[in-house]
């Protein structure tokens, strides 16, 4: 069930959650405007697909634009390694 209100008083406005709804409804809209084949091109450009992840975990360099952090975490699983090794 979805809390419809709360006994907590807001201290202030919800801006970050309000500027990803906006930011998420732009990138809808803009992708159900655009033509088949750049529809297409769109959603292979920046989608987040179950081959995309395993390429980045296997250290290939191609990942969409939002995901670049599965470099960084895999980047920090090996200093993790590293250092359990060391000692």
């Amino acid at each position: 069930m979805i809390p419809l209100k709360d006994l907590n008083p807001q201290r202030s406005f919800p801006i970050v959650t309000l500027l990803l709804i906006v930011a998420n409804v732009v990138v809808f809209v803009h992708q159900i405007t655009l033509p088949p084949t750049a529809a297409d091109a769109f959603i292979k450009t920046y989608a987040l697909t179950p081959s995309h992840i395993q390429l980045a975990l296997e250290g290939h360099r191609y990942t969409p634009v939002s995901y670049t952090h599965l470099d960084v975490y895999k980047r920090q699983l090996k200093r993790c390694e590293h250092f359990k090794h060391r000692s």
